[in-house]
């Protein structure tokens, strides 16, 4: 990021991510198409015209609407939320989703969910490790979960470990959780494999 690199490596990245994406749902044809998130820098959203990457990369593919996501945090945003603000809507309005990683973990005011043209909230793992046994990382869940549905907002619950999490997360109307408890990270082969295992046992990936 201080040398420059991110900007072509992070066009890379998401030029490769696309054309995976693409294969995938080519393969899937599942009710609810595969996404793809893709994590921004700083230097990409306030240093470099983002949007025109995103539109170059749309073009060249032929992608579900909305499944090429791109990943910001909290702290990311608030370094300058007014540009943030502008080059996010930009993007959306190109048809990618934009997602908030890390929530909860930050300083932000609850006031930028409406500004921002957010799809989904990620809530941050450190709320989730304890939730079995911590009733404040409970209630703290909850309340993010519950502020999301008002402002229609998807949820996703990084850091999912075990079948009991899942279930309890579900309670609340969690809608979507990544972790160890569904797979370790994979390479492209190895994530293919995974989805015709998932696909042949007829389980919701």
């Amino acid at each position: 990021e201080e040398t420059g690199v991110i900007v072509p490596l992070g066009r890379f990245v998401m030029e490769q991510a696309t054309k995976d994406l693409q294969l995938w749902q080519t393969h899937f044809p599942i009710e609810r198409p595969i996404f793809a998130s893709i994590n921004i820098s700083s230097r990409q959203l306030f240093r470099h015209d983002l949007a025109q990457d995103v539109r170059d990369v749309l073009l060249q593919t032929d992608i579900a609407p909305g499944t090429m996501r791109l990943e910001v945090t909290e702290t990311l945003v608030m370094e300058n939320p007014e540009q943030a603000a502008r080059s996010l809507t930009q993007i959306k309005e190109l048809g990618a989703g934009i997602s908030l990683d890390d929530f909860g973990t930050g300083y932000s005011s609850l006031s930028y969910l409406k500004r921002f043209p957010i799809n989904i909230l990620k809530i941050d793992r450190a709320f989730i490790k304890d939730i079995l046994v911590n009733s404040e990382d409970e209630a703290l869940t909850c309340a993010i979960l519950s502020i999301a549905e008002s402002l229609g907002l998807k949820v996703v619950a990084e850091g999912v470990e075990s079948e009991v999490q899942r279930k309890l997360l579900s309670k609340h109307r969690c809608q979507f959780a990544q972790g160890y408890l569904f797979s370790k990270p994979l390479e492209n082969k190895q994530f293919v494999e995974y989805l015709f295992e998932k696909n042949e046992n007829k389980e919701v990936v």
